[in-house]
């Protein structure tokens, strides 16, 4: 249903109504004013001398007066003489100045008030062709109300009559109730002219309503078309922003939309951005599999001639081929890592994490390709377990990838170690130093950047922004621990795990 049909239903669903009420209310109340001066008149009559006349003779009382005698419309002239044109006009100004046809006089309570009729206190008369008492009004005059009435149809056929019975101000005789019987005139009657008001009212209101809704309704409309343009490209950055002017509750509304189609589309532009960085981390991925597991393929080719050939496999070889598989290994790894990172948030499986044990599965992993490689890695680690708080799986991994960094892109007959400290009371500190080529200062600063389609990255050089440092980052950061990176004096690259450890 349209906005206006519908102002227009509520209008008269609740103006015609009200209209009719008020109507009936301000009829009753001129009925009740009218009884209150019916009953005030016979009181004041009966006090005057009415109640001695009635309960003197109750039987025919009120009494008629004498019929009075209808003067002659000729007192000043002859019967049966013919009237001159001077005494005929002087008979019509006569009838013009009211001389002609003298008014009655009112001879008793009867002619200003219609009928009259005289009870008991107990609702009893003593007239005998009087009728009994209205059972409409006996309880409220039981009761003590000084005056009762109501309508009713007159059982003759002339009309409608409103009857009112008055208390009297005394209890005792044959007159201390009083019923009058007066026809209702039209005014206190339920007519069409009862409805004037309240339809002119609901016309009125309804113009008015119609020529205050058509600026509402023409920025509804504009509103709901800014909404539709707005829902079919909601991506779109361009599309113009939904707005009807004003500062009423339709503008709250116009603001409101605003608001959450803004919120949709930064909704929509992230969920394009995700989709782009997981089809960029899809493509570097495959990448950064595909060129270890090419490498392998290419040395285990080699060694493959060799062995059918009848030849020892070349120790420079098995040492590269073993460098890939390591690599590919930790990059699985490290895929893995991150995976469980970006899916899971920051729920971790937290539990008590032996760093010293740690420690030593980390060099254990790494001291195989570190020795074909010619590079001394050690550890040191305190004599008691040093204890953390944090899942043992992406703490390990998270420290096997400073490890990894730091034998493979070291020179050859380098030194790596990995050194485990208690740092104050609640604290330790973990470091692992290379002295390699080390980096830039510029270098420095981004090499905990995510970024896969690096070409450094790719190309496993230690100036690139691996993945590997990204994700020890991220898991040092959800453990409430820090990643410092320095530059020793001698050379080389210090990475530093420090943080909380368990005390208990």
């Amino acid at each position: 249903m349209k906005l206006r049909a519908r102002l227009v239903m509520i209008l008269l669903i609740t103006v015609v109504p009200l209209g009719v009420g008020v109507s009936l209310l301000e009829r009753e109340y001129r009925l009740r004013s009218a009884d209150e001066s019916v009953a005030e008149g016979v009181i004041a009559r009966m006090q005057a001398g009415g109640r001695d006349a009635c309960e003197e003779n109750p039987q025919t009382w009120p009494r008629r007066g004498p019929r009075a005698r209808r003067p002659d419309r000729r007192p000043e002239f002859e019967a049966g003489r013919r009237l001159t044109k001077r005494e005929r006009r002087a008979r019509r100004r006569a009838r013009r100045q009211g001389l002609g046809r003298p008014e009655r006089q009112p001879t008793g309570p009867r002619a200003p008030l219609g009928r009259i009729v005289a009870y008991s206190a107990n609702f009893e008369t003593q007239g005998p062709r009087a009728p009994r008492f209205p059972d409409a009004l006996r309880e409220p005059i039981r009761t003590g109300e000084p005056f009762a009435s109501f309508s009713e149809t007159h059982p003759r056929g002339s009309g409608r009559h409103r009857v009112v019975a008055v208390r009297m101000p005394w209890t005792d005789g044959p007159c201390a109730i009083i019923t009058i019987a007066r026809p209702a005139s039209r005014a206190e009657g339920l007519s069409w002219s009862t409805l004037v008001v309240p339809v002119t009212t609901s016309a009125v209101a309804i113009l008015i309503v119609l020529l205050a809704a058509g600026p509402l309704v023409r920025r509804t409309r504009k509103l709901a078309e800014q909404i539709r343009a707005g829902s079919a490209s909601p991506a779109t950055s361009q599309a113009s922003p939904i707005s009807v002017g004003g500062s009423d509750e339709l503008s709250e509304v116009a603001r409101a939309f605003e608001e959450r189609r803004r919120e949709i589309q930064a909704h929509i532009s992230a969920l394009e951005a995700r989709d782009r960085a997981l089809r960029d981390y899809v493509a570097n991925t495959t990448h950064d599999l595909m060129v270890p597991i090419t490498v392998l393929q290419g040395h285990l080719a080699s060694m493959r001639g060799g062995a059918d050939e009848g030849t020892q496999p070349d120790r420079a070889v098995l040492t590269r081929a073993l460098e890939e598989a390591h690599y590919l290994a930790s990059l699985v790894h490290n895929l893995n890592v991150a995976a469980k990172l970006e899916a899971g948030g920051t729920h971790l499986l937290r539990g008590l994490v032996n760093a010293n044990e740690l420690v030593e599965r980390v060099v254990a992993r790494h001291r195989p390709i570190a020795r074909e490689r010619g590079i001394k890695l050690e550890y040191g680690i305190p004599d008691s377990p040093v204890h953390l708080v944090g899942d043992v799986t992406l703490l390990e991994q998270a420290v096997s990838n400073v490890v990894h960094n730091a034998v493979r892109y070291n020179r050859p007959q380098g030194n790596v170690a990995v050194l485990l400290e208690r740092d104050g009371p609640d604290r330790f500190v973990l470091r692992v130093i290379d002295d390699g080529p080390g980096v830039t200062e510029e270098e420095l600063a981004r090499l905990v950047e995510r970024r896969f389609r690096s070409d450094d990255a790719r190309q496993r050089n230690l100036a690139g922004s691996g993945l590997g440092l990204a994700i020890s980052h991220d898991v040092a950061e959800r453990h409430q621990m820090r990643l410092v990176i320095s530059r020793p004096a001698k050379g080389g690259l210090s990475v530093e795990f420090r943080g909380p450890r368990n005390t208990q």
